[in-house]
């Protein structure tokens, strides 16, 4: 790991490593084919390379405290700083000698599992961190770089997968539903029809709906 850093030490600020679920499910994460081999992702080359866990990567010192978790988000808080970060030099190293263990519990009462029952899975997800992501993108770069649309189509699948609109009341739907159009429309067609990691059809034929307005 140090070596890996030293080696590469001006091109990048994070490396990962794979993530292995166990308990309730046994297998390696969805975003494992990265780990292939040890490398740097140059992000502007192979920007699919969705990086969300903070858990799984190791940083230098030196970021913080200018880079931060954000306060105001029940989970994806790692993923927002991971990807400001990244959006410095839109690279980071992947190495397979390590790997961390993400316990999957039986009776589904993490954090995680559980957020889909909150109001903020819809609400604070959409406005704090695809929102403020596509806009912190936009002030840096004048633009969304491809990395960070890969990214989000990669996440926000999750939010379309089994909606529990319910929870939300009439406003909230429909902001909920305008904030959801305005992210997709965000996005390049080509990032949702080419995306190896959107893993239902129905999910990307909604997208493209989104897209076309």
């Amino acid at each position: 790991m140090l070596l890996f850093f030293d080696n590469n030490e001006e091109s990048i600020d994070m490396v990962a490593i794979p993530i292995k679920m166990f308990g309730r499910l046994n297998n390696y994460h969805i975003l494992q084919g990265k780990f292939e081999r040890e490398r740097v992702i140059d992000l502007k080359e192979e920007p699919n390379n969705p990086q969300l866990s903070a858990s799984s990567a190791f940083f230098k010192h030196n970021l913080f405290p200018k880079f931060k978790f954000a306060e105001d988000m029940v989970t994806s808080e790692d993923s927002i700083m991971i990807n400001k970060i990244l959006l410095e030099k839109q690279k980071y190293g992947v190495i397979n000698s390590a790997t961390y263990y993400y316990r999957k519990r039986f009776d589904s009462s993490s954090t995680i599992d559980n957020s889909i029952n909150k109001k903020e899975f819809y609400t604070e997800k959409l406005q704090n961190y695809f929102m403020a992501l596509q806009e912190y993108s936009y002030a840096k770069f004048n633009e969304i770089p491809l990395f960070i649309q890969y990214l989000i189509a990669y996440d926000i699948q999750w939010i379309i997968k089994d909606p529990k609109l319910d929870i939300l009341n009439d406003y909230e739907k429909d902001e909920f539903l305008n904030n959801l159009k305005l992210v997709v429309s965000r996005i390049d067609e080509s990032v949702v029809l080419d995306n190896e990691f959107i893993t239902n059809d129905a999910f990307r034929s909604f997208f493209l709906y989104l897209i076309a307005g």
